[in-house]
């Protein structure tokens, strides 16, 4: 099985960052919403080299595809 890059797809873009005062939840800025998930969902559906990425910056801006979203979302 191979790992896709949220960063070669194309769909709406999403800005990833730590919610302050914890580690292990994620802030997720839709185009149309704003929701917090957990690091364990964001790595699932998102993939270990965005985290490695939020963890080194602080911020990432990725671009999700419908499925993508539809997982973080539920």
């Amino acid at each position: 099985m191979s790992v896709k890059h949220p960063k070669s797809r194309t769909g709406e873009k999403v800005e990833c960052r730590w919610v302050p005062g914890t580690l292990d939840r994620i802030r997720l800025r839709l185009e149309d919403s704003e929701l917090e998930v957990g690091i364990d969902q964001f790595e699932r559906v998102l993939g270990g080299h965005a985290l490695h990425d939020l963890y080194l910056k602080g911020v990432v801006r990725l671009s999700l595809d419908a499925q993508a979203r539809h997982s973080l979302i539920s």
